[in-house]
């Protein structure tokens, strides 16, 4: 736990493909999952906005990967 803030600290990396296969979902599902859009969290009852500490949102990183395929 972090003594700052009394909060835990958890980070998670995990690699993603654009189509996914068998063993791993698309980045743009993991990204409206981790949004909470509608239809993308149905294993949640009551989904809750997500709170982004720093950064952008994962909509925008998909966008930024997908530009930079296209470049």
């Amino acid at each position: 736990m972090s003594e700052r803030t009394g909060k835990s600290i958890f980070a998670h990396k995990q690699i993603y493909s654009r189509k996914g296969n068998s063993k791993s979902r698309p980045v743009r599902d993991v990204a409206d999952e981790a949004e909470r859009l509608e239809g993308a969290c149905p294993h949640v009852a009551n989904p809750q906005p997500p709170t982004i500490l720093e950064g952008m949102r994962p909509s925008e990183v998909v966008a930024v990967i997908e530009q930079r395929i296209a470049e």
